[in-house]
């Protein structure tokens, strides 16, 4: 993957403190970009912060915060990864932050970006929820299950618009399940692999649910080249490792690269009632678009999961 042009190019990134910005901050200044990031008052700002980087606190729900950091850094190149997913929801009452900082957020940004008129790449993030069943490619779209995949696809509908309409170098990314060093919280992954370190028994279903994990730096180098492929047509794109992997596979695998089985109790709680078994993503448009190819599979994925697990602790 060629990304010398990066180099020495003004690029922002938002959600910088989360597990997938903090990551693109890193590529890209190990790139040469020259890189401000955005992160939210409430992250630990000392430790977003990297040697060369602009590190500015703000959120993306704060229309003139966004424009006076697009105004200040003037980006060339924008890496969306902003947002409020599932579990940073704390409970009943908290759903409009899916609105304001999803859907608001990208439609401030986008404006602020647009109005400068510096910009010559835009990723911004979406996910594979906003399509059909979980196994869409692109653009076909219906209702979601979900406030979080309708505030996303809303945003995406956005970027989508301001593309076709005015011309906006706006591209979104379908991200599957994304896991790797770094990630942390109540996602399945890492909330397994540390309840097996620690050698805490962890409940789960019956694991015939069928999903579609990708490793984080894929998906960093899928974001890199979206912004730095020319003539990308297509607005939104699907990103996944195009294979499904049950959950009890997964979990077993976990178990046995801690050396910690036993923990797993498989079978012990309910299926959700809106459990979708089958999440994977087409990848023959990012293959034949972007000449990306997924190059960290699962297993090895894991290995290298845990191994920071044990090493952070």
């Amino acid at each position: 993957m060629d990304l010398a042009s990066l180099r020495g190019k003004r690029a922002l990134v938002t959600g910088a403190a989360g597990f997938i910005g903090r990551r693109v901050s890193e590529v890209l200044c190990a790139q040469g970009a020259l890189v401000t990031t955005l992160v939210r008052a409430s992250s630990h700002v000392r430790d977003t912060s990297m040697p060369g980087v602009q590190v500015v606190v703000g959120s993306v729900a704060d229309k003139e915060c966004i424009e006076e950091v697009v105004n200040m850094c003037k980006p060339e190149y924008v890496f969306h990864c902003a947002g409020v997913s599932r579990t940073t929801i704390q409970g009943h009452g908290d759903e409009m932050a899916y609105v304001t900082v999803n859907t608001l957020g990208t439609m401030y940004l986008v404006n602020a970006v647009h109005a400068v008129g510096t910009t010559c790449g835009f990723v911004a993030l979406g996910t594979l929820e906003e399509s059909t069943e979980g196994r869409s490619n692109n653009e076909t779209d219906v209702v979601p299950a979900s406030l979080y995949a309708l505030s996303k696809l809303y945003a995406t509908k956005y970027v989508e618009y301001m593309r076709v309409m005015h011309g906006f170098p706006g591209i979104v990314l379908r991200p599957t399940i994304v896991y790797g060093p770094g990630q942390t919280g109540g996602m399945f992954i890492p909330a397994l692999v540390e309840a097996c370190l620690k050698r805490k028994r962890f409940d789960m279903t019956s694991g015939e649910q069928k999903k579609d994990f990708l490793y984080v730096d894929d998906l960093v180098s899928a974001m890199l080249l979206a912004v730095v492929t020319p003539h990308v047509r297509h607005a939104i794109i699907g990103v996944g490792s195009g294979k499904e992997r049950s959950l009890r596979d997964i979990a077993l695998w976990i178990e046995r690269i801690v050396g910690a089985r036993g923990c797993v109790k498989v079978g012990t709680l309910p299926y959700r009632c809106d459990e979708r078994m089958h999440y994977q993503a087409d990848i023959t448009t990012v293959v034949r678009v972007l000449g990306w190819r997924p190059v960290v599979d699962l297993e090895e994925g894991l290995r290298r999961t845990v191994e920071w697990w044990k090493n952070a602790k």
